[in-house]
């Protein structure tokens, strides 16, 4: 609390970045003071969870993937769950991201997405061409065929009442998406969060290094997580 007032008195940041500072460190000691010295036995959690702790439905403990075969490798996303995605541009990480977005949120999970890149209106226009199977550049340049726009306007009616959020925030800062990923959990219940990308977010104040700063910052999404 002195840090932030010091900060306040000085006026060396925008008000902006403090509260946003002063907001992590907050949810820092939240944290720390949560869920700590829970101790359980073995015993005690299998007669809590019973005989969903060894065999879980659908064969996955957590949420199902588009891909079979991941699942299988996975057994899913479970609750807490922080799942980087790697690969070099134009591999297809943000393809992969909606892509397990729609699945998850066609199982009924509320989903959130976070797109740091490209807006609303483009990631809609993508999600749709992946739905309807018609290549997102010809419907982007305007030469599609008639019968790819009918499966386009076919697609449509599955987004009514889909619980998918999008948001294309330019606050690239992890505790400003931690506070609109807040509001939105007030107002719903979300399973998943999909992030897009890692790369373009960015602390408050100065880092000794940006592999530092990306280590707080995975540290701070999986305390979110």
């Amino acid at each position: 609390c002195q840090r932030v007032i010091d900060q306040c008195s000085q006026s060396a940041e925008p008000s902006e970045e403090i509260l946003q500072m002063a907001e992590t460190l907050l949810g820092r000691i939240g944290s720390r003071n949560a869920k700590h010295g829970n101790w359980a036995r073995p015993w005690d959690l299998y007669e809590e969870h019973g005989a969903s702790l060894l065999s879980p439905p659908r064969g996955a403990a957590g949420l199902e993937t588009p891909w079979k075969r991941l699942t299988e490798m996975t057994s899913g996303w479970s609750p807490g769950d922080l799942v980087i995605v790697g690969g070099r541009p134009g591999a297809g990480k943000s393809v992969i991201g909606m892509q397990q977005a729609y699945a998850a949120a066609r199982q009924g999970v509320g989903v959130a997405y976070v797109s740091l890149e490209m807006s609303k209106e483009s990631l809609v226009r993508r999600l749709i061409a992946g739905m309807s199977r018609v290549d997102s550049h010809r419907s982007r340049c305007g030469v599609s065929t008639g019968e790819e726009r009918r499966r386009q306007v076919e697609a449509c009616a599955g987004l009514e009442g889909l619980p998918l959020f999008i948001e294309d925030t330019r606050a690239h800062a992890p505790v400003a998406i931690s506070s609109a990923l807040r509001k939105l959990k007030s107002k719903t219940n979300v399973g998943l969060v999909v992030i897009d990308h890692l790369q373009l977010t960015k602390l408050t104040g100065r880092s000794e290094s940006r592999h530092q700063e990306l280590s707080e910052i995975c540290h701070g999404f999986k305390r979110l997580a």
